[in-house]
């Protein structure tokens, strides 16, 4: 599994992919491990927060770089003082994101490593070489399935669809089994 191979790559609290679809509001969040919180709160405090996040504020504001990491944009202490911090991260143990972004004019797609302590530089060098690869493996599996993590995925209690770029998982009442949500979250 992809979050099994990046996790031995990246040492980790957890590894994430992250889609945001600008036109419908609807994300998907996947991540490798137990969440500390319940999945209603999470997706409540995402729902919140979201747009606080440094990552989504540089690719609104038409960021163009396809590794970044919550130090490109503020120091340890600047972060720790935003209210998405406060209000969000901190729950989950997270303090430091290295984050390969999928450049779409329409969304933010990312595959990220998360954790309480600073990435080194090798890292983010490495994590530029897999970039070009997430993107390749994101347009083949939307060549094959477009919607594959779009609106219809979590429309309809009895939507069940596998993802096969992600490996067991599947959509069950606008839910991912194990540890991945799904869900409109954006209001309105």
């Amino acid at each position: 599994m992809a979050h099994a191979a990046l996790s031995s790559l990246f040492p980790s609290i957890c590894i994430s992919f992250d889609e945001i679809d600008y036109k419908t509001g609807v994300i998907v969040n996947a991540i490798d491990k137990p969440l500390p919180i319940s999945r209603e709160d999470f997706l409540e405090r995402w729902n919140h927060w979201y747009a606080e996040h440094p990552g989504v504020i540089y690719r609104k504001s038409g960021g163009v770089r396809t590794v970044v990491q919550i130090s490109d944009f503020l120091s340890e202490r600047e972060f720790s003082e935003t209210a998405f911090y406060n209000e969000f991260w901190q729950f989950l143990g997270i303090r430091h994101q290295l984050s390969a972004i999928i450049p779409l004019p329409d969304r933010i797609v990312a595959v990220s490593a998360n954790r309480d302590s600073a990435f080194t530089e090798r890292e983010s060098k490495l994590m530029e070489l897999l970039q070009p690869h997430f993107a390749q493996a994101y347009q083949i599996l939307r060549s094959i399935d477009p919607e594959a993590h779009g609106a219809s995925d979590v429309e309809g209690s009895e939507s069940r669809k596998q993802v096969p770029a992600w490996g067991d998982l599947e959509v069950v009442d606008g839910l991912w089994k194990g540890s991945t949500i799904t869900g409109k979250l954006w209001r309105s």
